[in-house]
């Protein structure tokens, strides 16, 4: 009797255990499907502030987006070129609100100009940019 009633407990706890670790894996799913899902929807939000803030005079171009838990929100690590400038600008932004969160610029023409990065690209300041992302979106 005192075996059958343990056998019982033993098999009502494997039960429980089994639906614990079922339940724990289908919230888990359920939050990295709406957290995937934030992230389309930031791609996508990014994709339409670059194609806003674009024009025959300027080109915004996205290097990087996603979800900012911390500010429940969009954010994306932008470069911005202008035809009539000789400046590259380098910005995190955020897309919801349009709030610049970093921006920093450099000149691509003249070499002795203490912001020159020639060829438009300074490493520096993307990586001082993707740094201010990533702490952004951590």
């Amino acid at each position: 009797m005192q075996t059958l009633k343990m056998a019982i407990v033993f098999v009502v706890g494997i039960l429980v255990g089994a639906a614990t670790i079922e339940r724990f894996h289908a919230v888990r799913d359920h939050h990295r499907q709406q957290f995937f899902e934030q992230r389309l929807r930031c791609k996508s939000l990014a994709e339409v502030y670059a194609k806003t803030n674009s024009d025959d005079h300027t080109s915004v171009f996205v290097d990087r987006t996603d979800f900012s838990r911390a500010r429940n929100s969009c954010v994306a690590s932008i470069s911005i070129s202008k035809a009539t400038s000789r400046f590259w600008t380098y910005q995190v932004v955020d897309v919801i609100t349009g709030e610049l969160l970093f921006t920093d610029s450099c000149d691509e023409k003249d070499s002795q100009s203490p912001s020159f990065c020639g060829g438009g690209r300074d490493i520096n300041l993307m990586h001082k940019r993707d740094s201010e992302f990533d702490e952004i979106v951590k």
